[in-house]
């Protein structure tokens, strides 16, 4: 699936650019921006650890959907403000890997530690997800090192990650849409690693 179909590109819209917008009149930077997310991240684990359900799963996914708005502004606050940086590009994805994880994290202070879905214990799910949404970044990001060419491909980049908890936590099934992602993300690696080598083999021909 490759990156111009992706739901990224909803958050790029005129939305994200008011939002982009009212940061600068904040005086907010890019970095700023992601620090900001990362701290409504926390925020966000701590609303769905402490609210009782069902309230506590709307507001999580309601802070889902906030959180991929700021994923949008803070690139595209970046480029409004012509302050464009290596040191950002790399701030703004190490939050989010801490972001995400720190996500996940958050059911194990939901749900019981003794419950089992579908026969696997909730901190297998958990930590089997925080595997997988790391390693769809790193393959991406290990890939087109080697490759020099773009590499975003597969159905479960963050955004689409996201979006799911944020859709199965709105309907009130936030931990369905952990199991969802779970299966993406690694399905993903999978077919990044496939077509690292495909791309990589038409290079050797090439030669």
């Amino acid at each position: 699936m490759p990156s111009k179909y992706r739901l990224k590109n909803l958050f790029k819209g005129k939305l994200v650019e008011l939002l982009s917008k009212l940061f600068i009149k904040l005086k907010f930077t890019p970095n700023l921006v992601s620090i900001f997310a990362f701290i409504n991240t926390l925020i966000a684990v701590i609303l769905f650890a402490i609210i009782p359900y069902p309230f506590n799963s709307v507001i999580f996914g309601i802070f889902i959907f906030w959180l991929m708005l700021l994923d949008g502004v803070d690139g595209t606050l970046a480029r409004m403000t012509n302050q464009i940086t290596h040191f950002g590009g790399v701030l703004d994805s190490v939050l989010d890997r801490y972001s995400d994880s720190l996500l996940l994290v958050g059911f194990l202070f939901v749900y019981p530690f003794d419950m089992l879905f579908l026969y696997v214990p909730i901190q297998i799910w958990v930590m089997v997800a925080i595997l997988g949404f790391i390693m769809v970044s790193y393959t991406r990001s290990r890939g087109e090192k080697e490759l020099k060419e773009d590499l975003d491909v597969g159905l479960g980049a963050r955004t689409e990650r996201l979006f799911i908890l944020f859709i199965f936590s709105i309907l009130l099934m936030p931990l369905i849409g952990l199991i969802i992602t779970v299966f993406l993300s690694h399905l993903t690696v999978l077919y990044r690693v496939i077509c690292f080598n495909r791309l990589l083999n038409k290079k050797v021909n090439k030669r």
